[in-house]
């Protein structure tokens, strides 16, 4: 006789809640590309997904956070990145 799996769903897989919050914050380098991204989901067949992670990609992505955005705060490298910058 088969066993079959009675596993419960898990909770990460649907989405709660917006995942990423429109504003007019230009976003820090390093982030997702969003053209890039648009690119390689268009055609799929799940788009509330997909809206989500080019939301994110654009936005960045909720933290849960609910508090006031004072802008993006970009520190500069630590100073012994300069004696390593082939690791780096």
């Amino acid at each position: 006789m088969p066993l079959v799996s009675k596993q419960l769903p898990r909770p990460n897989t649907l989405i709660h809640y917006t995942l990423f919050t429109p504003h007019k914050i230009p976003m820090p380098a390093g982030q997702l590309r969003f053209e890039c991204w648009r690119e390689l989901t268009r055609g799929d067949a799940d788009q509330g997904v997909i809206t989500q992670i080019l939301g994110m990609c654009q936005y960045g992505a909720r933290i849960r956070y609910e508090g006031q955005r004072s802008g993006i705060v970009i520190y500069p490298n630590l100073a012994s990145t300069e004696d390593n910058l082939e690791e780096v």
